[in-house]
């Protein structure tokens, strides 16, 4: 018997796996870190580690939306080459259709946590920092024409640099 694997969207499936991959690793080096130490790591590494893991948790996601018709449709089943008897545990965990009691949990609770509105409120809230955020940036000039020190100024050098990092040149 020959199997035909034309229709399967290998490549769309496979697109998931390096970006889950990277994400598990990352949150367990994250785990790892915290557990080794009974006190928190420095400030400025959790905060890196949150940004990797951050950027990566919203690769997978929006590589998992990409594909949402394709995972959607798509339903696991061994082949004949699988041995059911040596991966029987593997088999079951993979073909099962019902979420364990914890993740059921915690999708229930969010489900009746959130309405729509809420979700709207959030999109008009943010779209209004944006804006507020383009008006400010408006106000500003970062060009290179901009002098950094100030003969008029006392100051310890290099305290201007900071500012106009900060602040920009006004217009």
């Amino acid at each position: 018997m020959s199997l035909n694997f034309d229709d399967v969207p290998v490549q769309k499936l496979e697109q998931l796996r390096p970006r889950l991959t990277q994400l598990t690793h990352s949150l367990r080096k994250l785990e790892d870190s915290m557990a080794a130490n009974p006190t928190l790591p420095n400030w400025s590494n959790l905060q890196n580690q949150y940004n990797v893991i951050l950027s990566q948790l919203t690769s997978f996601s929006k590589t998992m939306d990409l594909n949402k018709a394709v995972l959607k449709h798509t339903n696991a089943y061994p082949n004949t080459e699988f041995d059911t008897t040596q991966f029987e545990g593997l088999l079951t965990t993979l073909l099962r259709k019902k979420h364990l009691p914890e993740v059921e949990e915690w999708i229930s609770t969010n489900r009746t946590d959130v309405s729509q509105q809420d979700l709207d409120n959030d999109d008009a809230v943010a779209h209004e920092y944006l804006q507020l955020t383009d008006q400010l940036l408006e106000e500003f000039v970062f060009d290179d024409d901009t002098p950094l020190v100030s003969a008029e100024k006392s100051e310890a050098q290099g305290v201007d640099v900071y500012k106009y990092m900060f602040n920009g040149a006004a217009k």
